[in-house]
């Protein structure tokens, strides 16, 4: 495979040697080891050897970090709309408990508190434990899934940093290269 830079500064490649059948030899031109693909690589002439176009692969590998954040970000939570507006109907009763009427609690009749916590009341009852033990169980399964996902979301960042930092195609590997274990 051939590739030859022509005066105006394109590329192009060839199977045939410029100068035969009919290909312009171009400023300059050189035997590759394979056909380039140029929306990713280029020849490096001075090095003569096929050499990455690194923003091409920091932003490859920028997108390859989003979308491994995003599926470790589902991991510490049960996946699915109706389990999503679970959860957002818990924290907001969570929040209610904790905030707004804590000290209204103890003086709340059974009905009162399942009409104003049903969520987690229901919980509570299932369980067979307290309204207050039931708020700590959610409280203690939010806190756990929050630092998962905060540890997560660090990793994600400090990657993408280093990624972009990077100005060699070896350091951006080594940033992306991300262990998400926690």
């Amino acid at each position: 495979m051939w590739i030859v830079e022509h005066s105006d500064g394109d590329v192009s490649q060839h199977h045939e040697e410029p100068g035969t059948a009919g290909i312009d030899p171009g400023v300059r031109h050189s035997e590759t080891p394979r056909e380039l693909d140029l929306a990713r690589e280029r020849w490096d002439w001075d090095a003569g050897e096929i050499v990455p176009l690194l923003e091409v692969v920091r932003a490859e590998l920028l997108a390859r970090i989003d979308a491994e954040r995003a599926a470790r970000l589902g991991a510490p939570l049960t996946q699915g709309p109706e389990v999503q507006y679970a959860y957002v109907q818990k924290a907001a009763e969570l929040y209610n408990y904790d905030v707004l009427i804590a000290d209204q609690v103890p003086e709340m009749t059974p009905e009162q508190l399942a009409s104003t916590f049903p969520w987690i009341a229901a919980e509570a009852d299932l369980l067979g434990i307290s309204l207050a033990d039931a708020m700590a169980r959610v409280r203690a399964a939010r806190a756990a899934a929050d630092a998962q996902l905060r540890a997560i979301e660090a990793k994600a960042q400090a990657a993408k940093v280093a990624i972009r930092a990077a100005t060699t195609l070896e350091d951006m590997q080594t940033a992306a290269a991300v262990d998400w274990e926690i």
